[in-house]
């Protein structure tokens, strides 16, 4: 597959995620994001899932007028809980074939430490970031505007206010 049909393919999917959760509260699109993140981190490489996914938490978190800060920790958690099989992360697969575990041994612990991590996650992030927070999608982010053109003060994005 080149390289360009692969990018169209990641829109197309994050296109689909946002208006999925699109018209939702912004902690249902977080949930969302997360349990999306945590699968896919099951089958991928932790590292892989959070540089593809990152990109599609920012544009989520745009869409709905929030900050981005806090769906970049929920992909942050959900890339790193590769508890369930032993794919999911190196040492799984190295104690998988020399200790002579079952697939299901992985997924019998390792699912009920996935939702752990899920709920002390959500917790955090909340306590942390409130979703309270509205900041205008037009100015997270937008870099567009600003490549290509010397580095000016009227050129500078603004950075998300937090109330903490």
């Amino acid at each position: 597959m080149s390289p360009s049909v692969k990018a169209a393919n990641l829109a197309e999917a994050s296109a689909l995620l946002i208006r999925m959760v699109q018209g939702l509260s912004p902690l249902i699109a977080l949930v969302v994001l997360y349990i999306v993140t945590m699968v896919l981190t099951e089958l991928l490489s932790n590292a892989t899932v959070a540089v593809l996914v990152t990109p599609i938490a920012v544009a989520l978190a745009n869409s709905l007028g929030v900050s981005p800060r806090p769906f970049l920790v929920a992909v942050m958690m959900a890339a790193s809980a590769a508890f369930a099989t032993p794919f999911g992360y190196q040492t799984n697969v190295i104690v998988y074939q020399m200790a002579w575990y079952r697939y299901m041994d992985f997924v019998r612990i390792g699912l009920p430490l996935n939702l752990i991590t899920a709920a002390r996650g959500r917790s955090g992030n909340h306590v942390i970031f409130p979703l309270l927070i509205t900041v205008s999608p037009s100015h997270m982010f937008n870099f567009s505007s600003t490549l290509g053109q010397p580095f000016s003060s009227s050129s500078r994005v603004r950075a998300p206010t937090c109330l903490l």
